[in-house]
């Protein structure tokens, strides 16, 4: 085939680039963008770049048309490509095959080369993308679907409608077909030969031109900004629709389209400083953000001038979307500006990841797992002290970083909590049979994750880290990642002053007792005086200041500017509900009003009471949920209430909460409120869903909204909660025969 193919594909932005004899990298906007890409720009020759805020991809569209030749014309955009190869994935509603990564995987999928390319357009006339039913995404047409945006408007749609046939009275039945019909091409993304596409744009952009005279942009958002882009993808679709009545005969292709989550540039991570680089590594989600920033005020405090810290905040793209994020970044970045000596930049770790699920319970959550990628991300670097962000740090770590590792893979501080489970008689603390199952030989050395000094160099080898990230993501382990080192770190650790890693919770003062005697006497002096506080566990001091050691967190809170945010998520927490309710419902200091029952009915006279309840145990709650990803329908009282519980059995939170309320970007806990979309969930059975709210009225609503998608995984408030309470009995009587 010797005809000459141009394909456009639009950037605006610093992004990994697809580019190839056929394919050129244009940049959109290029007159009035801050930035200069390497790449052709569309403010030179006939253009319209300086309109790029109205006309967004367009503009490198009208550039095309004026200033090049070619026997096709083709364009796409730097995170939107035609798939020129077959693939099963799934296609979503609006029409896109998601993808996760630019790379070349990816471009071998799906056949992002010039020969597949070739191949793909010899002998058609028009390539088009898969059109898009519109009653898929709540719309009975396309007018309809048009109207009913956040952003775009009915008037705007008639508009367009009235100009076309203004212009072009013979585009009657195409207008007439394409307004009450239910396909649609959208995404400005074709390839057409050069006649086609030369008569399309001599239609389009006059269109175009009428009604940017016709509509009043001046108090249009950013997004409304764009409603040109959106009616030129109807205005292909009415085109199409006319064409192909003068030209039955006219030979189009139809492709999937992928569009990729991710096409930053892959980060090249070296050392920050030439001499004395002190590398720390810390994982954080938005929620953790806060917290993360007490504890590296506190590292940078106890720092020396002889030394620089070099901090790489490890993070998935995906998990830091809510409106504080950007405050808590810049407050992060601040406050290593403070010191000459220190440097934070931020490390996304999402094509490492690639879209697949971490399994986390209890208080973990997907982040503990990034230090596993610490040797893959960070192949300049020797070795790195990784730090979990609820801890306060007393001593200067840069005397932790310089250890000699003598050849071990790491180094890290001996569990004394896991010690001390071997012979401790409450049998929800007892580990002895699950760590032989897991396959960890002595007890007595399992390494607690939360301080751990890595030698990259030695973690690589025999494919390790590779070993280690797999194993993470096809076992379900109780300690997450912890686990997972353990497992394949054992007798390759070096340990370390206890004093570098102090856990202080609740579960400890229970437990570490029953560990050796030496241990547990070194853990009772270095809580007077520890270089490093840990708050392991669920429950946290600023969740609950009354907690064991939790002065020394809010005393170092209180020097940072991020005191009163980690204030106002107390009050909103729900261990301030927790207190709230006690008191309403006249249980002094207690918890639960079901803590209060158990302890009036746990004596003799209630003995078969207590027994009967016991022996009910069967239905519980996780048994109930395995495997499947939890979301809550209803931001009330009870979803609080439930919230509640699972603080008290140590259970995760749900992925989601739905309610008709939400408003963008908030959150309940930490977890994202947003509307509800039922049909998210059409045919899924790997979703749960919790009503919360009492009314049972509410809850056949909302099965019944549900069952039209086939979904019946839906349990109510009453079921729940009598779950939830029992299995809470079943541990307070526990806890009570220790």
């Amino acid at each position: 085939m010797s005809n000459t193919i141009k394909i456009f594909i639009s950037y605006h932005k610093e992004s990994e680039k697809v580019e190839s004899e056929i394919m050129t990298p244009i940049h959109a906007g290029a007159k009035t963008s801050s930035l200069h890409l390497d790449m052709v720009r569309d403010d030179e020759g006939d253009n319209i770049s300086y309109k790029n805020d109205r006309y967004r991809e367009l503009t490198a569209q009208y550039w095309a048309w004026k200033n090049t030749e070619a026997d096709y014309y083709g364009f796409m955009q730097y995170r939107r490509h035609f798939v020129f190869r077959e693939i099963s994935d799934v296609v979503e509603a609006d029409g896109v095959t998601i993808m996760p990564s630019l790379d070349e995987e990816y471009k071998q999928k799906i056949g992002l080369n010039d020969s597949e390319i070739h191949k793909c357009i010899n002998g058609y006339d028009v390539i088009l993308p898969m059109a898009v039913d519109v009653t898929l995404l709540g719309g009975i047409s396309n007018e309809v679907q048009f109207s009913m945006s956040d952003y775009l408007h009915a008037k705007d749609f008639e508009l367009m409608c009235q100009t076309v046939l203004e212009l072009y009275p013979d585009y009657e039945k195409a207008v007439f077909e394409f307004r009450n019909g239910k396909y649609a091409y959208w995404h400005n993304m074709f390839i057409m030969k050069r006649e086609i596409f030369h008569d399309y744009c001599s239609w389009l952009f006059p269109i175009l031109e009428n009604l940017e005279e016709k509509m009043d942009f001046t108090y249009f958002t950013e997004r409304e900004m764009q409603t040109l882009k959106f009616i030129s993808q109807r205005l292909l679709s009415i085109y199409m629709i006319r064409l192909l009545e003068e030209k039955p005969d006219l030979k189009i292709k139809h492709l999937k389209v992928a569009l990729v989550r991710d096409t930053d540039k892959q980060q090249e991570i070296r050392p920050a400083f030439e001499k004395n680089n002190i590398a720390v590594a810390v994982s954080c989600n938005e929620y953790y953000m806060p917290i993360l920033g007490v504890m590296l005020s506190t590292m940078l405090a106890c720092g020396s001038s002889q030394n620089n810290y070099d901090i790489l905040v490890l993070y998935d793209k995906s998990g830091l979307k809510g409106e504080g994020v950007d405050r808590n970044a810049g407050l992060l970045e601040k406050l290593a500006g403070e010191y000459e000596n220190a440097s934070l930049r931020f490390v996304d770790i999402s094509r490492l990841i690639d879209g697949r699920g971490f399994f986390v319970r209890g208080n973990f959550t997907p982040e503990t797992y990034f230090r596993l990628f610490l040797p893959q991300i960070l192949s300049h670097y020797e070795k790195v002290l990784y730090l979990d962000a609820d801890m306060i740090v007393c001593h200067d770590v840069a005397e932790l970083y310089k250890i000699d590792l003598e050849g071990m893979l790491l180094g890290a501080v001996r569990d004394p909590i896991m010690s001390g489970s071997g012979k401790v008689p409450l049998s929800v603390y007892n580990h002895c049979d699950y760590m032989a199952e897991l396959g960890v030989k002595n007890i007595y050395d399992y390494f607690q994750a939360g301080v751990l000094l890595i030698d990259l160099k030695k973690m690589s080898e025999d494919g390790l880290c590779d070993k280690m990230v797999e194993y993470a993501f096809t076992h379900d382990c109780k300690l997450v990642d912890q686990d997972v080192l353990n497992v394949f770190c054992q007798g390759r650790v070096k340990f370390i002053d206890n004093r570098w890693n102090v856990d202080v919770n609740a579960a400890a003062l229970k437990i570490v007792p029953y560990a050796p005697a030496a241990m547990w006497k070194q853990y009772v002096e270095n809580r007077k005086n520890a270089y490093i506080y840990h708050f392991a566990g669920g429950d946290k001091p600023w969740k609950n200041p009354s907690l064991d050691k939790a002065e020394i967190f809010w005393d170092a809170a209180r020097k940072t500017s991020w005191y009163e945010i980690i204030l106002k998520g107390l009050i909103e927490s729900t261990a301030f509900l927790q207190c709230s309710t006690a008191v309403k419902s006249g249980c002094g200091g207690e918890t639960l009003p079901i803590v209060k029952a158990h302890k009036e009915l746990s004596n003799p006279i209630s003995a078969k009471t207590t027994s009967k309840i016991t022996k009910s145990k069967g239905n519980s709650y996780e048994s109930l949920t395995e495997g499947k990803r939890v979301i809550f329908y209803g931001a009330g009282y009870g979803c609080r209430q439930i919230l509640l519980h699972f603080d008290e059995l140590g259970l995760p939170y749900p992925v989601e909460i739905w309610d008709k309320g939400a408003k963008q970007s908030k959150r309940l806990f930490g977890v994202p409120v947003c509307k509800p979309d039922f049909k998210s969930v059409r045919d899924r059975d790997d979703i749960f869903c919790i009503v919360t709210i009492e009314s049972k009225a509410v809850y056949e609503n909302v099965k019944r909204s549900f069952a039209e998608q086939g979904f019946t995984n839906v349990v109510g408030n009453s079921d729940i909660m009598e779950i939830l309470a029992e299995e809470i009995w079943l541990k307070l009587e526990e806890e009570k025969n220790l």
